[in-house]
């Protein structure tokens, strides 16, 4: 805030900012300096959602159904349907042995790096929230038990 003031003043001074533009200005700085978005005061700033991953009986089947209904492109893998959507998300179909169901969702969150993710881990600890990495990414469980997988913007499911 305070380089930005400085700004202001310089231009008021050298004549490039008149006094009522002056004003308003630095009012708009300091109203803004105090009204900052939650997300960046949060340990660990999710920007998006990333993938949700569904549990199927029959994950072949399934990704073909979301291929036809969505018009998506599937990508069939040996254990898994990754279902591209819009904007970088995916629906990923796993195996279910005995029931259907969503088995976690995920967040990207821009600057985790998935070598080391020991800085996001220290940040959930600091809050008592306990999470486990597996291969590329955290995992959490909220309150009512639900899961949750925190990776790096370019995961692939």
């Amino acid at each position: 805030m305070t380089d930005s003031i400085n700004q202001l003043l310089h231009r008021y001074e050298d004549g490039t900012l008149d006094r009522r533009g002056f004003l308003q200005a630095v009012t708009a700085v300091a109203v803004t300096a105090g009204a900052t978005p939650a997300a960046a005061a949060a340990p660990v700033e999710a920007r998006a959602f990333h993938h949700v991953e569904v549990k199927s009986l029959d994950f072949k089947k399934t990704g073909e159904f979301y291929q036809s209904l969505l018009g998506a492109k599937v990508e069939f893998r040996k254990d898994r349907a990754v279902v591209a959507l819009p904007d970088g998300t995916h629906l990923s179909v796993g195996s279910a042995p005995t029931q259907a169901s969503i088995d976690h969702y995920a967040f990207s969150v821009p600057g985790f790096d998935a070598r080391n993710p020991a800085s996001v881990v220290e940040k959930l600890a600091g809050l008592g929230v306990t999470s486990s990495v597996r291969g590329a990414s955290i995992f959490v469980v909220d309150p009512d038990g639900r899961q949750f997988q925190v990776v790096a913007p370019d995961f692939q499911p």
